[in-house]
């Protein structure tokens, strides 16, 4: 959780401890002085249909308690504090024991003692075979700094912004110890747990920002590169646990303290467990978070070999024109509110079409089945006009956001009605990969084609095709914009 809101908890908890010194508030409070402990008990239940707590105090005799406030430590997906009696909690991921603590306060001070207690949670409410099976490959997977993509290490205020105030460009830290850098994570006996490894690479070097005391350096005055593996207890393999975010809607990954990491941006990655943010994960590419106190780091990974570079004109060179400009020859895509469906089975035999609405421009299809191959899930939008001149070249674009990472999506625009075989194409991207939230899918200088030959047409279908994903991808297709091309 935001280590905002542990600010908030903590002003809150101050601020409720000060208030609760009044006479007007707690009249009931003991002339006699601080509350005694043994004169309460915790009431704790749980909603095992929801995971949500309920702590609450009582008299020893079930009576409510009056002039008394309580101060609850509860450890479950974060650490709460809070003086509320009655406090539900957020809904608990992960099946397990918790602990907690309570003391009482009055007008007069708070109780010496506290009570120490355990609740349980039943079941795991979050499925983590998705990420397991990106973050592992369902064995395990080899990640790296991703040196080669703008804004593989970077800064910024917030979780949600983590390179806004600063963003590396491409190998920008070669010189440092970071880039022969290797992780691995590898599947444990439960789902939300197992093996992680770090290696420092060929030069032995961890990169650390020139904050970082706690592996052997003191004052430097900038980044700086060294010998970590084993300084101070620093450790290279240990048990990873993951988590869910219900904020950020994100799975979490922690790591005990003194786990060593590529890039050590603070003490805190040192000195306590660490939870990183997996805002982005694909079969490719990974991209975590640290949250820490007025800021927050990024760092972008990537297994394998570097992506490939495509070819074609920059899409980040072209003026794009709004969704409703008349500039936007593809607008009828937007406000047709129709799709036609063919769904497959891996015997490719014609199955259900999936959940479709339409609303305010808006595409929305959940997949009801799981498909196995590329065009068994092809969703259609048909018979809108759209003049294409043979020999001209044009820029498409358009706005998917999808629930979960989706590893390969088709966008194709074609003439329509058209001969079998689909040859006369504006445009075909077959290996396009859709990152959880939103994506902004640009294309741009292509030119109508049928084999060799240009191609000109005034009716066409954009199809875009589901085909190899799982059930309950849900997406929404907006915002689609298909323009003669116009470089900046």
């Amino acid at each position: 959780m935001k280590n905002s809101l542990k600010y908030i908890a903590g002003v809150l908890i101050a601020g409720l401890a000060m208030t609760a010194c009044s006479p007007e508030e707690f009249t009931g409070a003991s002339e006699a002085g601080i509350p005694k402990l043994a004169d309460y008990k915790p009431v704790v239940s749980v909603d095992q249909e929801t995971n949500i707590a309920t702590f609450s105090i009582t008299t020893n005799d079930g009576e409510a308690a009056k002039g008394v406030y309580p101060i609850w430590t509860i450890n479950a997906d974060k650490t709460i504090k809070t003086t509320v009696n009655g406090y539900r909690t957020a809904v608990i991921t992960l099946a397990g024991d918790y602990t907690y603590s309570l003391k009482v306060g009055n007008k007069n001070g708070i109780s010496d003692a506290s009570t120490e207690g355990l609740f349980t949670i039943n079941t795991t409410r979050y499925d983590f075979s998705d990420a397991v099976s990106k973050l592992t490959n369902k064995d395990t997977k080899e990640w790296r700094v991703y040196s080669a993509k703008t804004g593989h290490l970077g800064c910024g205020p917030s979780p949600t912004d983590p390179a806004g105030w600063w963003a590396a460009g491409e190998e920008e830290k070669a010189r440092e110890g970071m880039y022969d850098d290797r992780i691995s994570f590898t599947t444990g006996e439960k789902l939300s747990e197992g093996t992680y490894k770090y290696s420092a690479g060929e030069d032995e070097l961890t990169f650390c920002n020139a904050g970082v005391t706690t592996l052997g350096v003191t004052g430097a005055e900038g980044d700086y590169s060294t010998p970590c593996v084993g300084v101070n207890g620093a450790l290279s393999e240990v048990t990873y646990n993951l988590g869910y975010n219900a904020e950020l809607d994100c799975v979490t990954i922690t790591l005990p303290a003194k786990t060593l990491f590529p890039y050590i941006a603070n003490d805190a990655q040192m000195n306590g467990e660490i939870t990183y943010l997996v805002t982005e994960l694909t079969s490719k590419t990974m991209t975590l978070v640290i949250d820490l106190p007025g800021i927050s780091w990024q760092i972008i990974l990537v297994n394998g070999d570097d992506e490939a570079v495509e070819e074609g004109f920059d899409p980040e060179k072209v003026n794009w024109c709004t969704v409703d400009a008349p500039e936007n020859l593809g607008a009828g895509f937007n406000t047709k509110g129709e799709m036609t469906f063919w769904f497959a089975d891996s015997g490719w035999a014609q199955i259900g079409d999936p959940d479709f609405s339409y609303a305010d421009g808006v595409y929305t299809i959940t997949t009801k089945d799981a498909t196995s191959d590329p065009w068994q899930g092809q969703c259609t939008i048909k018979e809108v006009p759209l003049n294409i001149e043979g020999g001209e070249y044009y820029d498409i674009a358009c706005k998917v956001v999808a629930n979960v990472s989706v590893d390969r999506f088709t966008v194709k625009v074609n003439k329509d009605p058209d001969v079998d075989g689909d040859p006369n194409a504006l445009f075909a991207k077959t290996n396009v990969v859709l990152k959880k939230g939103e994506n902004i899918l640009r294309f741009a200088k292509v030119t109508g084609m049928n084999g060799n030959d240009p191609v000109s047409f005034d009716q066409a279908k954009l199809i875009f095709d589901l085909g190899g994903t799982p059930a309950d991808v849900t997406i929404q297709i907006s915002d689609i914009i298909i323009q003669k091309h116009n470089p900046k």
